[in-house]
């Protein structure tokens, strides 16, 4: 049985604490290692950033829970999520580094009503 909750956040600096808290809290219960439910509320709170930092859109945070842990936050952007090249001059950039290290898997998909989500998968 899938167990999926949604939050919608601020589109503001507001909107990561929120997100880590309540990412937490949903998986306290899983008894995951305290160093993994880290791991994961921080790649959460790298796409909630990267939604308030880029775009004018509130995100959309997502947590499905079943065989596997799977997050998506949506937004209303068209652009491409992608792992930025260091070497670009720009600071920052690190977010998707992150969740392609902790991740099984990750993506970024078109929603049909216009915008996007990230997502990002691991199992229990």
């Amino acid at each position: 049985m899938t167990t999926s909750e949604t939050l919608v956040l601020p589109a503001d600096g507001s909107a990561c604490a929120t997100a880590r808290s309540w990412v937490s809290e949903r998986l306290a219960p899983l008894g995951l290692d305290s160093g993994r439910r880290e791991d994961l509320v921080l790649c959460v709170d790298e796409l909630v950033a990267n939604v308030v930092r880029h775009t004018a859109s509130s995100p959309v945070l997502t947590v499905a829970i079943d065989g596997e842990i799977r997050v998506e936050v949506a937004d209303t952007s068209e652009r491409v999520a992608a792992v930025r090249d260091q070497d670009d001059g720009v600071p920052g950039g690190w977010g998707l580094r992150i969740v392609d290290q902790v991740a099984d898997r990750w993506g970024s998909v078109a929603r049909e009503t216009g915008g996007k989500v990230v997502w990002f998968a691991v199992a229990r």
